[in-house]
């Protein structure tokens, strides 16, 4: 996770112009690190990182299960985009005793729900906690 918060807030860097360090070389070496340790194939040049979408792909291969997805997409704003209208698929897993092997089905989720994400949830209020210790929070959010 090091690596891919560097990677990400290098090319971050670069993207808004910053130019005391090569920061897409910066972020070419993480990304190369992370897919070397895991045996995949190499980016050739940091011409090949032309885009941030590359470095959050990335990201969501290696913590995929690590619940760390929404917060990303929450950070990342794009969770309006990719929530909105969707409807989840599920993978379920039945064992079939008489032949002790387990059948895996991947479909639609039974209850048809779709999902929706308003942006307004960006935002979380300021925890009352937090405002009794300090009255100078308020307004909240």
């Amino acid at each position: 996770e090091i690596l891919l918060n560097r990677a990400e807030a290098a090319y971050e860097l670069y993207l808004a112009g910053q130019a005391e360090i090569d920061y897409q070389n910066e972020a070419f070496l993480a990304m190369n690190d992370i897919r070397d340790r895991a045996g995949a194939s190499l980016l050739a040049t940091k011409a090949d990182l032309n885009d941030i979408n590359l470095i959050r792909k990335e990201r969501r291969k290696e913590l995929g299960f690590e619940n760390k997805v929404w917060w990303d997409i929450k950070r990342w704003r794009t969770a309006d985009i990719e929530l909105n209208n969707r409807q989840w698929r599920v993978f379920c897993p039945f064992y079939v005793a008489a032949n002790g092997k387990y059948i895996f089905d991947w479909r639609i989720d039974e209850r048809g729900t779709r999902w929706t994400f308003n942006p307004n949830w960006y935002y979380e209020p300021i925890p009352s906690g937090q405002i009794t210790k300090n009255p100078n929070l308020v307004p909240n959010n």
